[in-house]
């Protein structure tokens, strides 16, 4: 009879001590702020570490500059009449939307003043909403505008801001 009491203590040993590395883990998922905890499995309905979103929008922010400043390079020929652009007929033809009204030399300059300010308020935190609509709004003109030059990551672009904001 003691030897079976024994097995028993045992067993019950490498229970207690595999529920307390259990609870140990659950409390050890819930105190990570990015954590899923495998016992709620509340991945859908629980928090989400905001961290990571942050991340996510100033990446794709700075990425979202780079993109642009290399437009810039060649702005005259990007954004206004002295390039090579689809009349409204041709974009028709092409099964493409009619195309935005191209700007002037010092709309351009100010679309790109636009762009970089709102750029950094979202970098830095300031009037984040705002700066994402005027962000989802410059990304849609550069669409509009150009749509032969504006590939896929300028979608995405317009997607994730008005996702965002």
């Amino acid at each position: 009879m003691s030897v079976d009491s024994k097995k028993i203590t045992s067993a019950s040993l490498t229970s207690d001590r595999s529920n307390a590395r259990t609870e140990n883990e659950h409390e050890a998922f819930q105190n990570d702020p990015g954590g899923v905890s495998p016992v709620n499995n509340n991945f859908w309905t629980g928090d989400e570490c905001s961290l990571r979103l942050r991340v996510f929008e100033i990446c794709f922010t700075l990425s979202f500059c780079f993109w642009m400043g290399y437009g810039f390079t060649h702005w005259e020929e990007w954004l206004t009449e002295r390039g090579f652009h689809l009349n409204a007929a041709e974009s028709i033809g092409q099964r493409y939307p009619s195309p935005f009204p191209l700007l002037n030399g010092a709309g351009v300059l100010l679309l790109g003043l636009v762009m970089l300010s709102s750029s950094l308020a979202l970098i830095f935190n300031y009037w984040r909403r705002v700066a994402l609509l005027v962000l989802f709004c410059c990304a849609l003109y550069v669409q509009g505008a150009d749509y032969l030059s504006s590939f896929t990551l300028n979608k995405l672009y317009i997607a994730i801001y008005a996702s965002f904001s």
